[in-house]
């Protein structure tokens, strides 16, 4: 369940309608920075371009269809929308130029940059995606990009037609990606991560190969997230280190993956600290961290040191794992039928299947038709518990756990579609995006400028 206030007894299920019935959980906290965003569309001049993107800013900021628009949606004092733009030669110049709408420059009103692609097949498209993220972001200057589409019935974003009907789901999206982007919270959990356990931290590291020069293979990224026991981002960061995949350095291989060094997992461990430390004012005592796949020896001896040296006293490191053969469905009146999300087996003294997809029989209102809640035979996925230092050693209470971290998912309205609880989803995207050259500046460290 998610909350939306302070209390805990004001919970709903599902991301839209808590927006809907109360807002945005930092309003109704008092704990929003900001009051007013300014909406600037960057696009490359041309008549159909011009048409398509204010038919956009009227879907964001009017009321369309069950959406109700940005300022009513999100408890805003003002919504202001601007155009730039360009000709082909003049892209680097107006994407620097919108430095001066810098997080860093601004009070009570917050500026997300809306960028709209070309054809969405084309490659100079994703090179556009690519230049734009790498120039906006080391401004400081949130963005949000929209590729773009043409098919049968005209041109628009993302996939999607802005006159459809179902223009409506990309909408929200839309709208939630960019509200966290610029510094807003929408939501949080009911309850702590796992209750009477305590925990002060949960963490996801996750690992990507270093892209940002052409043939050099011997780096890679590794992306840590940082939350707090409700949730709230506590912040992100990643660093370059030499791939230990192959050759001496290596301990163990017990599954294909990008692997790093003790010493620069004992790095990843401080990173951890030291965003708890920059919200709390001291150290974690508690600490759970997530990865994708095994962990190798060596990281554990590195991520168990870090922790130690900064006086964290328990701790607890969980295997994720998605795909495989696992297939898991249900029986209702002698037919098949997909499983309910959430749905957990424990398999063993330290390991649990989890559908995080799967039939979401919930709808919040009759009149509106929601996206597609059933979705076939899901895949599980397996979360297994590699060490644990006087922490958790439930499997079905890290189920839990994880599952509920799927819901927290700021880019997204629709959290049936989440497979990976966002302290893995978030740092998957942040080390996609330092793997490409994509460096942000120190203003946005606590922001969800990566969605």
């Amino acid at each position: 369940m998610l909350r939306f206030t302070k209390s805990a007894n004001e919970t709903i299920q599902f991301p839209i309608e808590g927006i809907q019935k109360y807002g945005p959980y930092d309003y109704n906290t008092r704990k929003r920075s900001f009051d007013s965003i300014r909406v600037v569309f960057l696009y490359k001049h041309g008549t159909e371009r011009e048409q398509l993107i204010k038919k956009i800013n009227s879907r964001m900021c009017e009321r369309f269809g069950y959406y109700k628009g940005l300022s009513s949606e999100f408890r805003l004092n003002s919504v202001v929308s601007e155009y730039i733009g360009y000709e082909d030669d003049e892209q680097v110049t107006a994407l620097r130029d919108l430095k001066r709408h810098s997080i860093e420059n601004s009070s009570t009103e917050r500026t997300i940059v809306l960028v709209t692609g070309d054809d969405y097949k084309a490659f100079s498209d994703t090179e556009h995606y690519w230049l734009s993220k790498r120039i906006l972001l080391k401004s400081g200057v949130p963005c949000q990009y929209l590729s773009g589409y043409r098919g049968s019935s005209g041109v628009g974003v993302l996939g999607q037609n802005p006159d459809s009907n179902n223009f409506v789901y990309t909408i929200w999206n839309v709208v939630l990606s960019s509200y966290a982007k610029v510094g807003g919270v929408p939501w949080i959990l009911k309850d702590t991560v796992a209750k009477d356990q305590s925990i002060d931290a949960i963490a996801g590291i996750r690992f990507a190969r270093d892209q940002s020069n052409v043939g050099d293979s011997k780096y890679v990224i590794g992306a840590v997230t940082v939350f707090g026991s409700y949730g709230l981002l506590y912040g992100v960061d990643a660093q370059k280190f030499l791939d230990t995949t192959e050759g001496g350095e290596r301990y163990t291989s017990r599954s294909k993956g990008l692997y790093v060094s003790e010493k620069d997992s004992k790095k990843l461990a401080e990173i951890i600290v030291e965003r708890y430390r920059d919200n709390e004012g001291e150290s974690p005592k508690h600490v759970i961290i997530h990865r994708l796949g095994s962990y190798d020896n060596n990281e554990i001896s590195g991520l168990e040191e870090g922790l130690k040296n900064a006086g964290v006293e328990k701790y607890a490191f969980i295997e994720i794992f998605r795909g495989g053969n696992p297939r898991i469905f249900e029986i209702r009146n002698e037919k098949a039928s997909s499983v309910r999300r959430g749905l957990v087996l424990n398999m063993s003294d330290n390991s649990s299947l989890i559908c995080t997809t799967g039939d979401q029989r919930y709808k919040f209102r009759d009149d509106i038709k929601q996206p597609k809640h059933y979705m076939g035979t899901p895949v599980p996925i397996t979360a297994n518990i590699r060490v644990s230092n006087n922490s958790i050693n439930d499997p079905m209470i890290v189920a839990k756990n994880i599952f509920n971290l799927t819901g927290l998912h700021w880019g997204c309205g629709w959290s049936q579609e989440i497979q990976l609880p966002i302290t893995l989803d978030f740092a998957h995207k942040i080390a996609r995006l330092y793997a490409n050259g994509v460096i942000p500046h120190d203003n946005l460290r606590n922001t969800s400028w990566f969605l």
